[in-house]
């Protein structure tokens, strides 16, 4: 579910309807036993749907994988001021030590995942280039055993 990020770029900015976006998120990826919260009736006006969606793919993902919990809990927020979408996926999963958090965004960087299928280490940095090349910023805040919050925002 990897797609070139120019690729993603072409398309153009359209209004994107929160609840359908997420509908197809869980339909692809979460399971009967993980629950999925995210605002519920919100249109994002004048947003690039298609690197939109393959950002949410792969921080879903990854929050998904990365998670030794019966029940997996990812949570979407959304706000925004004058400038900026802003987003944040929020996961009750293993947690990235302090000294990874930074490499997990360059490519083919992995944290060991010894309950999981192992990962290509492609995801997050797809995201990093997708997010930059909207003009927003991506960051990760975590801890051990609790969770993590990946934060990032899009230019309006």
């Amino acid at each position: 579910m990897h797609y070139k990020a120019d690729e993603l770029l072409n398309s153009i900015n359209e209004d994107v309807d929160l609840d359908s976006l997420s509908d197809d998120i869980k339909q692809i990826l979460i399971s009967k036993n993980d629950e999925f919260i995210y605002p519920k009736g919100l249109t994002i006006k004048n947003i690039n749907k298609a690197a939109l969606s393959q950002i949410l793919i792969n921080l879903v993902d990854n929050a998904l994988k990365y998670n030794d919990k019966p029940k997996r809990i990812i949570k979407l927020t959304y706000d925004s001021d004058l400038f900026f979408h802003k987003f944040e996926v929020s996961d009750n999963g293993i947690g990235i030590p302090k000294d990874k958090q930074e490499d997990i965004f360059e490519i083919f960087k992995t944290i060991k995942n010894d309950f999981r299928k192992s990962s290509t280490g492609i995801g997050l940095s797809t995201v990093k280039d997708l997010v930059a090349k909207l003009g927003g910023t991506v960051s990760v805040s975590s801890t051990i055993d609790v969770g993590s919050t990946f934060c990032f925002t899009i230019a309006k």
